[in-house]
This record gives C-alpha cells, structure tokens and sequence, in this order.
C-alpha cells in the first residue's frame, strides 16, 4: 500500500518525554526590576485615573446641584413676581373702577351744575362745559366715559344701575404699557 501511514518504529519510552521548552525563564521573573517598575507604575496610575474620575465625578454632581439651585432660586423669584403682578392687577382693576365712579359721580355734579344754573337763569358756555367732559365728545371712551349730554342726562334719571366696563364684556379696551 503506498497510501498507508508510516509508523516509526521507536522505543515508547522516549516517545513518552515531555519536550523541551524552547526558553526556559527564571523563577525569580516576577522580581526582576524591569517588571517590579512597570507594574509599581501601573499600579500607581491605576489609582490615580481612579482618584481623578472621583474628583470629576464630585466636579460634576456639584456642577449640577449649584444649577438646580439656581433654577429652584429663580422658579421662586417667577414665583413672587407673578404673586405680584396678580396683586398689582388687582389693584389697577380697583383703581380703574374707582376711576370710572369718581368721572360718574363728577358728571352727575356737573349735570346737576348745569341744571341749577339753568334754573337759575345762567347759562353754561359750551367750551366750560366741553373742558369739564373730558375737552371733546370723541375723547369720552379715552378716558372712559362715553356719551356726554345723553350720559348726564342718564345719570340724572337715576342711571344707578351703570357700571365701569369689565374685562370680561366685549368691546372691553385695554393699554398695556
């Protein structure tokens, strides 16, 4: 058979030998100065690389609790100025409302004016009583009152039940600043 395997025909003893290795190293290798540098300064930057990823991770979490604080600081100043300006509207709707009972109330004293110097025989110039409505009938709704000698004289007839514009109706006007 030329297909068949060779077999060596050798004692099994030597066969039964380990062989040899090809480089065969110290047994004090791990004491060589060469390795005791290099894993002395492995291991010393290993700690330090641990150290400064401590470090960056205090910068970080500090970082990030000094910006909520000053998100929380200004979410409580929004806070006070919005309680503010509720107030500050309050006050301006009052104020607006008071505005608007003061020119009614100053009307009716004019109308009344006007009715006992009539019955007095005197009469009322118009540009007094122009300069005493507002200086002009097209300036009435500017200062919030509107109409003139028909609003006197509604006021007269007991117009009580007249009340200042409110935001709420229609046609409601408004001047931001």
């Amino acid at each position: 058979d030329d297909n068949s395997m060779e077999v060596d025909d050798k004692p099994t003893a030597e066969k039964s030998t380990s062989p040899k290795p090809l480089k065969e190293e110290p047994k004090d290798a791990a004491s060589s100065p060469a390795t005791l540098a290099l894993s002395l300064t492995a291991a010393r930057s290993s700690a330090l690389a641990s150290h400064t990823e401590r470090h960056i991770s205090s910068l970080v979490s500090s970082a990030v609790n000094l910006h909520m604080q000053k998100l929380e600081l200004k979410l409580q100043q929004f806070d006070e100025m919005e309680t503010l300006l509720q107030t500050e509207r309050r006050d301006l709707e009052r104020q607006r409302q008071r505005l608007f009972f003061d020119r009614l109330q100053f009307k009716r004293r004019v109308a009344d004016v006007e009715t006992k110097f009539a019955s007095m025989g005197v009469s009322v110039e118009s540009d007094v009583r122009a300069a005493a409505q507002g200086e002009a009938e097209d300036k009435g709704d500017k200062l919030g009152v509107v109409g003139t000698q028909e609003g006197a004289a509604v006021a007269q007839q007991g117009g009580d039940n007249i009340k200042p514009a409110s935001a709420d109706e229609a046609g409601y006007k408004t001047a931001e600043m």
